[in-house]
């Protein structure tokens, strides 16, 4: 590397995201040659967000395209933050259209590369935005030492720095802003509310002013100040699809869901996948009684999430709030249709049927789903706990048995011994709820059936010990007391007629 660079590559730290392997490791190897030592890589936007927010790095390198959270959004968080904003952001990607570039340029990248890469391409774009960030005016190098003073918990000396900055620019937002947070994070919120406001009268459209006291509002529990400060945010910038949420749920919240609407709309504009916002509006749709558009944002999460689970729960949970049970019944029939493969559909459609006291149904779709996919233990579990309930002992045993053969957890051996219990299998149901407490201890029901098992074997004063173990685990007081009473009452007559019998005496 020229000695004409303004940075020290030895002493800089860098952030590699791409979800694919090879390019990763090609990006490091050309900063390795140019001398880069401290450097980190992620495969994921998500954990990229994350030691963004957890370290500092003096520059990030981002492909534009990955499978949860993309390159948007991490540069869209980083631009965003309060401290450290301005750091270099290059893009890399081999799909982007023109529009794609325009809007990481509008989002503040400061460059991009096409894959596949020349080496030298990505050595001159590296090597141009660190020279231009490592060429500070004197304003930008005190506004960057006070807010990395701010990182380091030294706020006195970062107000001097902000102080220094304001006396370069009087007008700055940036050094107004830091000073503001500067004392929030001294714990004197009202000095920093009364900053930021003198900041955002001085400046109306800097929305990091707006973001500031939100969040403060948040911190002190002035929900509705927060979203009053919200709104002005994202009016000013739209773009935030993590802040658009935020302010969406904090209305629904507020009983206040047709607005939550319009703020989880301009989430999906910006991420249409959005799995957050897709739920959120869904449920918001569900709280103005519009139970087709919930469930139709409903079915969008499952298009684009085929493992979310919660989605169907969403769906079913508000036809039963709406008391539209068929309405649930035929979503969950369409979606096993459209996707017979997907094993959480037959449980949400048998929980279902269970619910609407329709027993064999259930037994009938967790037959299907396990004639798919034999080694499933929750339908087996399910299936059996079914049974119990129908006190269909044989049936429940004879399910139970392949739950704990595929999963042999707390739960199954639970369910396997109240089935045993049932059947009045009471040595076999004692084994397996044994087994259940040494999975875990503190089940209140796993003691309760313990008890009913050994006061079944006339085993009074085992059982006595049961029932109360139960209760001190947090067991029914009333149930738990009444059977330790009772077992206590087999006690003490045993006692008397062994204390009058002949051989006794």
């Amino acid at each position: 590397m020229p000695n004409a660079n303004k940075f020290n590559a030895e002493s800089l730290r860098v952030l590699i995201v791409d979800d694919h392997d090879p390019i990763r490791k090609a990006i490091k190897r050309v900063l390795q040659s140019m001398k880069f030592a401290d450097i980190t890589e992620t495969y994921d936007g998500s954990e990229a967000i994350t030691l963004l927010n957890e370290k500092k790095f003096d520059i990030v390198i981002c492909d534009l395209y990955m499978r949860k959270v993309d390159g948007f959004e991490v540069l869209n968080a980083v631009r965003n933050r309060n401290f450290s904003a301005d750091i270099p952001f290059i893009i890399v990607t081999g799909e982007a259209s023109k529009e794609d570039i325009v809007k990481a340029a509008d989002l503040g990248a400061d460059d991009y590369v096409l894959k596949p890469f020349q080496v030298s391409d990505l050595e001159e774009k590296v090597t141009s935005v660190l020279n231009k960030f490592y060429e500070p005016s004197e304003l930008m190098e005190a506004l960057r030492r006070a807010e990395g003073l701010v990182l380091e918990g030294k706020y006195k000396k970062a107000l001097a720095y902000f102080d220094e900055a304001l006396r370069l620019q009087p007008e700055s937002q940036r050094a107004g802003l830091g000073k503001a947070l500067t004392y929030d994070a001294m714990g004197n919120q009202q000095t920093a509310l009364d900053l930021l406001r003198d900041n955002a009268t001085k400046n109306p459209s800097y929305h990091k002013n707006f973001r500031a006291m939100a969040d403060i509002h948040l911190k002190l529990k002035n929900n509705t100040l927060a979203i009053e400060c919200m709104d002005r945010e994202l009016a000013i910038n739209t773009k935030q699809v993590d802040r658009q949420i935020k302010l969406a749920k904090l209305l629904i919240k507020d009983n206040s869901p047709a607005k939550a609407i319009e703020h989880f709309r301009a989430a999906l504009k910006e991420l249409p996948k959005h799995r957050s916002a897709l739920m959120g509006i869904g449920q918001a749709f569900a709280d103005i009684d519009n139970l087709e558009k919930a469930l139709y944002y409903f079915r969008r999460v499952r298009r684009y999430h085929p493992d979310h689970t919660k989605a169907l729960d969403a769906a079913v949970r508000c036809c039963f709030a709406a008391q539209a049970n068929k309405k649930a019944e035929l979503f969950l029939i369409d979606e096993k249709r459209g996707h017979p493969d997907r094993a959480d559909t037959y449980l949400a459609l048998a929980k279902v049927y269970v619910h609407d006291d329709r027993n064999e149904d259930a037994i009938k779709i967790l037959h299907e789903l396990i004639l798919r996919q034999p080694e499933n233990h929750q339908a087996y579990r399910l299936s059996g706990i079914i049974n119990i309930r129908i006190q269909k002992f044989p049936e429940a045993v004879t399910a139970l048995v392949f739950a704990v053969k595929f999963n042999p957890n707390a739960e199954n051996h639970l369910s396997l011994g109240e089935a045993y219990l049932g059947h009045e299998k009471f040595d076999l149901a004692i084994s397996e709820l044994h087994k259940s407490v040494c999975f875990n201890n503190k089940s209140p029901h796993a003691f309760f059936l313990l008890g009913k098992c050994f006061r079944a074997i006339d085993q009074f004063g085992k059982a006595h010990l049961m029932f109360r173990a139960s209760l001190a685990k947090g067991g029914n007081p009333e149930k738990c007391m009444a059977n330790a009473k009772n077992c206590l009452g087999f006690i003490k007559q045993r006692r008397v007629v062994i204390s009058s019998s002949p051989i006794a005496s």
